[in-house]
């Protein structure tokens, strides 16, 4: 069966089989189970929490935007389809350590509690709210750096813009994606 053996659909090499053996050509109840074909799931967006929700206990799911270590915390804003939220460590655990070695566009899946912030950040929809980090589990990691911030405004060049053609920036989806009227429906 494709995808079952050491290679993905999308010709990546995995670094072990998802399945091996004489199981292989049949997914059993115990395979099906496994935690290697199970997918971490969200309870909700980034750029949707509010401050009604402070206390409620959340998992999200987004690329790594920023990381700020300032000594005893840290802080990294997550980022998905819906928008940005603040991440923070608690002073000490293994979130603080894990979240001191993500970097720009790691994708991380985080459990916490939403609380209030006492400064509002009114540049991000989420901003009146941080989510406590409880634990973090990192789900892909970049090898190489980009040639520019995705999520920042920096300007970059023409050429890199077009060889890039960046999907994750809201300006790039908007360029790509026509306005719902024009559309022909079927």
């Amino acid at each position: 069966m494709p995808g079952l053996g050491g290679t993905a659909r999308c010709g990546v090499r995995l670094s072990r089989p998802l399945l091996s053996g004489p199981r292989s050509a049949s997914l059993s109840h115990e395979a099906a189970t496994h935690d290697d074909l199970s997918w971490p799931q969200r309870d909700c967006g980034c750029g949707t929490l509010r401050a009604a929700d402070a206390g409620r206990r959340v998992t999200l799911c987004g690329w790594v935007d920023k990381q700020r270590n300032l000594g005893g915390l840290v802080f990294v804003d997550v980022r998905d389809h819906t928008g940005i939220v603040q991440v923070v460590s608690a002073p000490e655990g293994a979130a603080r350590l894990a979240l001191e070695r993500v970097r720009p566009e790691y994708v991380i899946l985080v459990t916490g509690t939403v609380r209030s912030k006492a400064a509002a950040n009114e540049r991000i929809a989420s901003g009146a709210v941080e989510v406590l980090a409880e634990e973090v589990r990192v789900l892909n990691v970049v090898a190489r750096s980009l040639p520019f911030q995705v999520g920042g405004a920096d300007a970059i060049s023409e050429e890199v813009r077009l060889r890039c053609a960046c999907l994750r920036r809201a300006t790039g989806r908007r360029a790509l994606t026509p306005p719902r009227v024009q559309v022909p429906s079927a």
